[in-house]
């Protein structure tokens, strides 16, 4: 986590300390109310509180998240799933200084812990509080591409919580990303190929947060043959050299399936030396790796043998869950 701008926070407690203060009123572990936007309710949930609503100057009210308005002003939204919220009382929106200020009223502090959880838990930011207090916390995606700092405050009966986003330092990874847990690597380009960082030794594709990585070991053959001619339509593996497939730490792989080209399916699993964390089977041009646990590696490797050749995939399919 970056640390905090020192600055920015002694001017947003000074404008807690003058503006709408932070009791924390409400049960922080309410219940929650489906036809209220998921956000919980006072007491026993037999009567919605009246929630006082006025207008905010510089700010547009809205009654749906301004997604839109947001992604105008952020720089890298667009690599993140951004934060969608919901509530009965919409939202209040525009620029505040450096930030994009959303407000939202509600009924109580315990709405906070909403927000925070469906942060944590669905959009994945980590989270921590400032200063230690407990209604006002920074929040950051995963490759710091958006910030943000949200809190709870309450002035007489207007109870609100304030959301301010601003640019992290951004991803500059420009390459194909993982859908639905899904990452496809097509392998009948160099889409997803690293160029950068290929040598004949080692070449690496990446689906983020997904990778496979080519070995050459002492095979005696490059990577991709003479000229990494072969890494592509199809991707040829010789003998003695070995792929590693990896999803970030807080993955894991559940499946790996490969086309192979025709023919090269039985030669993937009959030809293995090992596959490590992972046992391999084949049916007409697929290849399928099941995980024998929870892991974020899987190792391939072909036998050095006399009378084994190489084999080629078209593509992989790497399918993985968070933990």
């Amino acid at each position: 986590m970056k640390k905090f701008n020192l600055l920015f926070i002694i001017g947003l407690l000074a404008l807690t300390a003058c503006g709408p203060g932070n009791s924390g009123d409400g049960d922080p572990n309410g219940s929650q109310d489906p036809d209220n936007g998921g956000l919980p309710q006072d007491g026993d949930g037999s009567e919605t509180p009246e929630i006082y609503d006025p207008a905010i100057s510089g700010l547009a009210h809205v009654d749906i998240w301004p997604s839109e308005a947001l992604s105008e002003y952020l720089t890298y939204d667009t690599n993140i799933v951004m934060p969608e919220f919901t509530s009965s009382t919409g939202f209040h929106h525009g620029l505040n200084d450096l930030f994009y200020r959303v407000v939202t009223r509600v009924a109580s502090a315990s709405v906070l812990n909403t927000y925070k959880n469906l942060l944590e838990n669905q959009y994945y930011f980590t989270i921590e509080s400032v200063l230690g207090l407990p209604n006002l916390n920074y929040a950051e995606s995963e490759y710091d591409d958006v910030r943000l700092y949200f809190e709870y405050r309450q002035e007489g009966n207007i109870k609100e919580i304030i959301f301010d986003f601003y640019d992290g330092e951004g991803d500059d990874y420009t390459g194909p990303r993982a859908v639905d847990g899904l990452a496809y690597f097509n392998l009948k380009n160099r889409e997803a190929l690293d160029t950068s960082s290929t040598t004949s030794t080692r070449a690496k594709w990446e689906v983020r947060p997904a990778t496979m990585t080519v070995y050459a070991n002492s095979s005696g053959y490059n990577v991709g043959g003479t000229n990494g001619d072969q890494l592509s339509n199809p991707l040829r593996i010789y003998a003695g050299q070995s792929v590693k497939f990896t999803v970030e730490d807080k993955y894991y792989i559940t499946e790996i399936k490969i086309l192979a080209a025709s023919g090269y399916a039985d030669k993937t699993v009959d030809n293995a030396d090992y596959i490590r964390n992972a046992t391999a089977s084949y049916s007409g041009d697929y290849v399928t790796f099941t995980p024998t646990n929870q892991t974020s590696e899987i190792e391939y490797k072909i036998l050095q043998v006399t009378n084994v050749g190489q084999v080629r995939w078209l593509d992989v399919r790497l399918q993985m869950e968070r933990r």
